[in-house]
């Protein structure tokens, strides 16, 4: 049966006009544990009484028991009180936060295909000379490279000769090329009213309008699409239809069939950026394969291999084939032969689809840390590695951001993401794989789920 605590002495004394409070407080009672005035299992006094006794707000005491209890020292209970939990810190705690911790990046880790990428490498170096790995390759790749694409996007239904696919540096290259090849300068492109930043980039450097469309938690509005197809006039529309970054959204079957038919009907290209689908393992058709002579295809395996192979592959119709190649001579002189080199050892032995695999494993498993930590706000969703938060109104995301910074924790406010013209969610985008191990990034989450508390956020905000 556990007992209150009723001796105060190892209560801190706040001074006025400190702006760290909570860490005073957070100090002296691990103090207290680690010397035994407070053993397992005593109660500490309810927050308002702490409050009272400190003259600090409730909301101060409540950040510093929220920071007890991620060290593990104690644990809350609803409508029971707060409890110590060891006379030591708990050697299960969540490691503390050391350096930096950017989640503000979405990739993968490398830790779970680190052998199977050294595998692949040392293969490679065995197989091919010299002059084949770091000499000039033809713009588009040499024809093993491009039937190892081939093979790769047959995984995901597309089926085309190995005439069909263009390899280029990653998908990032692949919208750069695509977007050249079919908008001039001054044209209007349409995406999600909410976007992945390096397309706003690319808008930019080639003088294109860049407009946003309605978006749901499925992705693009069919409708909303039309209606900006009717009045803006696009050259082209972007789309990423499964786990859209930042919001994670999937179309399915049906709103990828209503799309196709509205990019037909208006006569646009169409720009599917799948850069996530091998990851998450869609069956659901390509828009590629419901509208192939009107869509480009892009990917890569940045996010289902690894980050640092900047390998892509393009495909599309017969007919738009030689612009995209005269548009990829624009950016490079040479396709890049030993990531080539590399992927298609991956992809030709299998190597490619193990490491898919494990990211997949790896991308779950993480979901679930995000979902322990931060609760129902992070959405059911298919494997990935970055999470869209919507949080309170009364937290401004800049401002969460601003306070993390502080606990050595980046990540990435909506305006990040801001398509001009279109309204700013209330939200923040977390990246789940930049860190290499899951107790790190339990550790982060821990303090960013802390930092969600309205009161606790306005109490840092000030401070």
């Amino acid at each position: 049966m556990s007992e209150e605590t009723e001796n105060l002495e190892w209560l801190p004394v706040i001074e006025s006009g400190s702006n760290i409070k909570y860490a005073a407080i957070v100090e002296a009672i691990s103090r207290a544990i680690e010397s035994g005035q407070l053993t397992e299992g005593t109660r500490l006094p309810p927050h308002r009484n702490l409050a009272e006794k400190l003259g600090v707000t409730v909301a101060t005491v409540t950040k510093a028991i929220t920071d007890l209890n991620r060290r593990g020292l104690v644990t809350s209970r609803r409508g029971s009180g707060t409890y110590v939990c060891a006379t030591r810190r708990a050697p299960t705690a969540p490691e503390p936060i050391v350096g930096p911790k950017d989640l503000a990046v979405n990739r993968p880790p490398v830790g779970p295909v680190a052998e199977l990428l050294s595998q692949a490498l040392a293969e490679v170096g065995s197989e091919h000379d010299s002059a084949t790995l770091f000499g000039y390759e033809p713009i588009g790749g040499a024809l093993m490279h491009r039937q190892a694409g081939a093979a790769w996007l047959a995984e995901r239904g597309i089926e085309v000769d190995a005439e069909q696919v263009i390899v280029t540096q990653g998908a990032n290259d692949g919208l750069l090329t695509a977007l050249a090849a079919v908008c001039r300068p001054d044209d209007t492109i349409l995406c999600e009213a909410v976007n992945y930043s390096g397309l706003r980039r690319i808008a930019h450097l080639l003088g294109l309008n860049l407009a946003g469309v309605a978006i749901d938690d499925k992705g693009m509005l069919p409708d909303a699409l039309a209606e900006a197809c009717h009045r803006l006039k696009p050259r082209a529309v972007v789309c990423t239809p499964v786990t859209h970054n930042p919001t994670g959204a999937t179309l399915d079957g049906s709103r990828r069939r209503r799309l196709a038919n509205v990019v037909r009907n208006a006569d646009v290209v169409l720009i599917e950026d799948d850069i996530n689908g091998h990851l998450a393992a869609m069956d659901a058709e390509t828009l590629f394969g419901l509208a192939p002579e009107q869509t480009v295809y892009v990917t890569s395996m940045s996010k289902c291999v690894s980050a640092g192979l900047r390998v892509g592959f393009m495909t599309a119709s017969q007919a738009m084939l030689p612009r995209l190649r005269d548009a990829l001579y624009s950016a490079n002189w040479t396709a890049p032969s030993l990531h080539a080199a590399i992927a298609t050892q991956l992809i030709v032995s299998g190597g490619a689809r193990q490491c898919v695999d494990a990211q997949r494993r790896e991308a779950a498993a993480r979901m679930a840390v995000a979902r322990k930590c931060l609760g129902e706000r992070v959405p059911s969703a298919s494997a990935a590695y970055h999470v869209w938060i919507t949080i309170d109104r009364s937290i401004r995301p800049e401002a969460l951001c601003m306070e993390l910074i502080k606990e050595n924790i980046l990540i990435s406010p909506a305006h990040h993401f801001a398509v001009p013209g279109c309204a700013l969610p209330n939200a923040i985008r977390i990246g789940l794989g930049s860190v290499e191990s899951r107790s790190e990034l339990e550790a982060a989450l821990q303090v960013i789920s802390a930092q969600l508390s309205p009161q606790t956020l306005t109490l840092g905000a000030i401070a």
